[in-house]
């Protein structure tokens, strides 16, 4: 089964010619948690911070893959916003310093897994957005 989104349009319908205008409002991850919950090891692996709660990442990449996280600069915008949230998390005090320089690439590569019709041949082949 492919993703699942909705869609909200506006239709004109005129004597002659009928206009449409749609887009997608949301997406759907087609991933179960348990699924869900091995790929989000990736961010604490790469930034240091702990989120891994597949409720949260859902909502994440869900927005994250509506919103085209393919492209590096959406990655980024986005990555910089989880990685201050999940700074305010409590941490082990001998824990490394998170490393907000990788948080784009985590996210790239989280979703990369969880949204793969997101991201072109051409995208892939650029990989994620590393420092």
């Amino acid at each position: 089964m492919g993703p699942r989104r909705a869609f909200g349009c506006v239709v004109i319908t005129g004597l002659v010619l009928t206009v449409g205008a749609c887009r997608a409002d949301s997406y759907e991850l087609q991933v179960s948690d348990a699924e869900l919950s091995t790929q989000v090891l990736t961010w604490p692996n790469f930034t240091g911070l702990p989120q891994v709660d597949p409720g949260i990442w859902r909502e994440r990449l869900e927005r994250a893959c509506l919103a085209g996280v393919s492209d590096h600069d959406v990655a980024r915008s986005l990555a910089a916003e989880f990685f201050a949230e999940d700074s305010l998390l409590g941490r082990p005090p001998d824990a490394a310093p998170p490393r907000e320089d990788e948080a784009a690439a985590a996210l790239w590569l989280i979703a990369r897994n969880t949204c793969p019709e997101q991201f072109s041949d051409e995208d892939i082949s650029r990989g994620p957005p590393f420092p």
